[in-house]
Formats: C-alpha cells, sequence, structure tokens
C-alpha cells in the first residue's frame, strides 16, 4: 500500500476534521493549550475550538484540568490493542451486554486491559433519560476503572509491580508512590474477596460503575463487564441487588469460554479431518499416476488408504454421536450383555488400530460376571474413547491396562494408563465438552475434546458415574460405573 507524500495535501480535505487532528498534534507537541491559544492557532473561532476540543475529551484524546486547560489524553498515547479476537469477543459479549442493561437499566460496557490502561471496545446504553453515554473507544486508567480493577484483582503481585513500580512505569507515567501502591494493593485483595469492583466518581465526576472480569477457556482474565451509572443512582442500584446482576455477568464466562472452545474444537476437527484425507489423497494419485509398480506396494499404500478410511470414518462419527447426544437425538437399545465379554471384544479390536503399534493392551482376568442391562454400541463406544485417552497421553509407557470390577449392586471398567497425569484442577473439568487439558505438552496433542464428554454422556444414560484418578507424572485411571442389580437406566439428559 502506498501512502500519499508527507505534506501533500488531499483534494478533498474535510476541514472539521483536519482541525481536530491539527488539535491533536498541538497537544501532543506543546503539552497544556489554552482555548484562546487553540483557536488562534487552528484559525478558528473560539466557539469552533471548544466544541472540538470537548469532543477530544470525551474520547479520551484530551483532559482538562481546573485552569481550564487541555492536556493530552490517555487515549492519545494508547498503541494498539494488539488483541486479534478483540471483534469475535465483541460479538460474544454483545448479547450479555444487552441483557445486563434490560435488567438494571443502566449502561453496560466491554473493556480490554492494554498495559496500565483499559479501552472500552463495546458500550450498550441505556434507554434513561439520565445515563451514562457512549464509551468506546475511550482510554482510562486501569487502577481507576471498575472493569480495569477486576481485570488487575487476577493479576499477581509481581505482574502490577511491574505495571505500577517498574522503570517502564516511570517512563510511562504510570508509577505509584508507596502509599498509592499499598492502597491499590488492599483494593485490589477487597476486588478478589468480593468478586467485582466498584468505581465511583474515580474516572468521571458523576459517574459511578461496578465491574467484573471475563475468562476465557483457560480461565485467564481476557476483559471486563462494567454496568455504569449516574453516580446518585449506584447507591439505590446497589441495594437493588446491581452487583448481584453484574456478579451474573461471570455466568457469560461460561458462554465465552464455550464459544472460545467450540472455535478450538473446529480448528481441531479442521486438522483432525486434514490428515487423514492429506494420506488418502497422497496415496491414491501415486496409484492413478501408475508410479507404483510392484504389487507388494501397491498393497501397502491401499492397506493405508483403508487405515486412513477407517481413521477418518471414526473421527466423523465421532462427531455424529456427539451431535445426537447434544439435540437429544440419541436413542439407546438396552439388553442384557455380558460385560466382561464386550469389553475383551472391544480391546482386542482397539489392538488392531496402526497408531497402537507398540502398546500392550492387556485386560485382567475376572472371575465370570452376570449379564447387565446395557446398549452395547453405546458402551463399546465409551470403552474405545477410554482406549484412545490412554493410547494418546502414554507418552513413553507403552502398557495399558483395563480392569473389569464388581462392587455391591455395580459393575465397572477401569482404563489404566501410566502416562503424563493430569494436574488436579484440570481433573474437575476434564469431561466437559469441548475441553481439552491446558498443560505443557498435552495441549499439544490433536484432539478434538469430545470423546470423555460422550463418556460421560453415555455411562449417565445407562444410571452410571464416571471418574478420574490422576497424577502428575504417574498415569490416570478412568473408571466407569454401571448398575448391576437390574436398576432402570436413567432417561437419556437433554
Amino acid at each position: 500500500m502506498q501512502n500519499t507524500p508527507i505534506g501533500r495535501r488531499p483534494p478533498y480535505a474535510v476541514e472539521s476534521v483536519d482541525t481536530a487532528l491539527r488539535l491533536l498534534q498541538l497537544l501532543r507537541d506543546t503539552g497544556g493549550l489554552r482555548l484562546t491559544d487553540a483557536a488562534a492557532e487552528v484559525g478558528v473561532s473560539r466557539s469552533t475550538a471548544h466544541r472540538l476540543l470537548a469532543m477530544l475529551v470525551y474520547r479520551g484524546f484530551a483532559v482538562q484540568d481546573g485552569a481550564k486547560q487541555y492536556w493530552p489524553g490517555p487515549s492519545l498515547g494508547a498503541g494498539p490493542a494488539g488483541i486479534p479476537w478483540a471483534r469475535q469477543l465483541r460479538e460474544l459479549a454483545a448479547p450479555v451486554l444487552e441483557a445486563l442493561v434490560q435488567r438494571t437499566g443502566e449502561t453496560a460496557n466491554l473493556m480490554l486491559r492494554v498495559g496500565a490502561n483499559v479501552r472500552f471496545i463495546t458500550t450498550i446504553e441505556s434507554a434513561e433519560v439520565l445515563r451514562v453515554t457512549d464509551r468506546r473507544g475511550v482510554v482510562l486508567p486501569a487502577r481507576s476503572a471498575s472493569g480495569g480493577k477486576a481485570l488487575l484483582a487476577t493479576l499477581d503481585r509481581a505482574a502490577i509491580e511491574r505495571l505500577y513500580r517498574s522503570s517502564a512505569a516511570e517512563v510511562s507515567g504510570d508509577v505509584l508512590d508507596d502509599a498509592a501502591f499499598a492502597a491499590l494493593i488492599a483494593e485490589l485483595e477487597q476486588v478478589r474477596r468480593a468478586g467485582f469492583a466498584t468505581n465511583v466518581e474515580e474516572t468521571e465526576g458523576g459517574v459511578g460503575a461496578v465491574g467484573v472480569a471475563l475468562r476465557d477457556a483457560e480461565g485467564q482474565a481476557v476483559a471486563a463487564i462494567s454496568i455504569a451509572t449516574p453516580v446518585a443512582r449506584l447507591p439505590e442500584r446497589l441495594a437493588q441487588g446491581m452487583a448481584d446482576t453484574v456478579l451474573a455477568a461471570r455466568a457469560a464466562n461460561r458462554s465465552i469460554r464455550l464459544s472460545r472452545m467450540k472455535s478450538d474444537f473446529v480448528s481441531n476437527v479442521s486438522h483432525e479431518l486434514r490428515t487423514p484425507i492429506a494420506s488418502i489423497r497422497v496415496f491414491a494419485e501415486l496409484l492413478r499416476a501408475g508410479r507404483v509398480q510392484s504389487p507388494e506396494k501397491v498393497r501397502e499404500y491401499g492397506e493405508r488408504i483403508e487405515q486412513e478410511s477407517t481413521r477418518l470414518a471414526r473421527l466423523v462419527d465421532k462427531v455424529l454421536d456427539f451431535s445426537r447426544i447434544e439435540s437429544g437425538r440419541k436413542i439407546y437399545h438396552f439388553e442384557p450383555i455380558d460385560l466382561g465379554a464386550l469389553v475383551q471384544e472391544r480391546v482386542d479390536r482397539f489392538r488392531q488400530r496402526p497408531e497402537v503399534d507398540g502398546f500392550r493392551i492387556e485386560v485382567e482376568p475376572t472371575p465370570p460376571l452376570a449379564p447387565i442391562s446395557l446398549d452395547a454400541d453405546a458402551i463399546g463406544l465409551a470403552i474405545d474413547n477410554l482406549l484412545e485417552n490412554a493410547v494418546k497421553y502414554s507418552d513413553e509407557s507403552r502398557d495399558v491396562i483395563v480392569q473389569i470390577r464388581k462392587e455391591a449392586d455395580q459393575t465397572g471398567v477401569r482404563v489404566i494408563d501410566h502416562g503424563r497425569g493430569i494436574e488436579r484442577v484440570e481433573q474437575e473439568r476434564i469431561f466437559e465438552r469441548f475441553h481439552r487439558v491446558n498443560q505443557g505438552a498435552v495441549h499439544d496433542v490433536k484432539g478434538t475434546g469430545l470423546g470423555l464428554s460422550i463418556v460421560e454422556h453415555v455411562v449417565r444414560a445407562h444410571g452410571g458415574t464416571v471418574s478420574v484418578e490422576s497424577r502428575l507424572g504417574k498415569g490416570s485411571a478412568f473408571t466407569f460405573w454401571l448398575p448391576s442389580d437390574g436398576a432402570s437406566p436413567l432417561e437419556e439428559p437433554e
């Protein structure tokens, strides 16, 4: 892209825009600026200069001190946010903001933290006559804005010190003295305990706000939502449960996390689909072009095509099964089945997969069991998913053990690997749909994030339970239990 040469005025200049930009240059280069001087510098009347400077103040490009002098505002020195998913986040948060406006009657904002400032990227205005107006594009100090405080409260002490007590903070003008920094640390601790932050005329006279942080699929704070109100209504709104309403915005975390996870899921599935398709295409083109002459190679390439086709079919079946489960269209056909025989059959079949070459997958001997009522295909799918999970995360250990247990009125299947293990915090979410462990090298393992979710759905539909026991570096054991005393299976969850 070729820019217009510097100093060359465009043929269709917009005078008002050009005047505002010249005012910005004056603020940037001279610092303090009085209204009379501003008007004289740009060659407009005092009233025109006043209107233009008022808009710059409104958008955060200028501030006015008590002596009526104008100075550069926070937006003038703010660099680009550099957050590629900001547009997607804005789209996801819009329905949440609209709902909050409907429930509270006040203006709702979405903001991002960029260094020691927050940048407002979306505003949904209240319909009240007296209201806080649009703040899109405004940049404010994070330590003063409610959403900014909520985001700062998610940081550790070292990160906060870098923002406000480092040499970089001195250069940026964000440095705080001992007393101010101690007060900020104390306030952020209160925000952590309360779960939300408040702002009473700290960023703007007559305006109060309540803010809460939003987190992504990995639990990292990515943005904040705030409700802004004329300060006269703030005590009334708080008394009416405004804080509870804003805290309810944290429920939006799940939908935002879920959307991000769905996006990752689409990306992962696309990758998983491309890999076998690419292999099939390569081998098929070699065969079609007649570049493979020996019968052994023809047979080998044919087998590879068959293997990749089977892998592709399994992935499609998994996605379709999940779709049926999610939509409530999954139908189970229960009949008396020997669970031990079913487990052995699925393990024998699983051993034939190319990706388990070199693994030792053993079923521990178990006494004969009475048949129990189950859907053999569905439980077989659950067993397959647990075996896939064990193989995928086994690392150097190539041993997988399958146990069948009988306790009181339950029969269980336990799949044990000796691989990477799972952190405790991740174990709480391991069965969530689309969830993939965010843990070092484990996160690099490709997958759809559906397997364990399908296991839980299937087991619950049989009236059973599923759990995980794991230690980092020691491996994991996934166990599901099914009723074995003739109890009726549960209805498939909606």
